[in-house]
């Protein structure tokens, strides 16, 4: 189960190394905005993995939470797309990315509440 944490937790940082990037395209009055939630978000997320990895008596509780960071980093990025901040096809390209990993988070949730 741990190991499975751990991929999970390498997938978040590749999603997190994927918009960081990108973030220099936001305008700059969204800096202190979008782009600093976005970034927050994202280390939320590996921070919570890395819980739900280490400390094992609360781990449903923070896979369930990284879950819903998870959710807000998708409304995030529809907002990035609506406002053209980023493109189509790099908003579908982190969906996919984004999707791996919440099924992850499923699957773990799942097997772990049928124990």
């Amino acid at each position: 189960m741990s190991d499975d944490i751990v991929v999970l937790h390498k997938r978040a940082e590749v999603i997190m190394d994927t918009i960081y990037p990108t973030l220099r395209n936001y305008p700059k009055y969204e800096h202190g905005r979008l782009c600093n939630t976005l970034l927050n978000t994202c280390m939320e997320l590996i921070s919570l993995l890395g819980l739900a990895e280490h400390v094992k008596p609360k781990r449903l509780n923070y896979l369930q939470e990284a879950q819903s960071k998870l959710f807000f980093l998708k409304t995030l990025l529809d907002l990035s797309v609506g406002q053209q901040f980023i493109s189509i096809e790099f908003h579908k390209g982190l969906f996919r990315s984004i999707s791996t990993l919440n099924k992850g988070m499923i699957d773990i949730l799942i097997n772990r509440k049928g124990r």
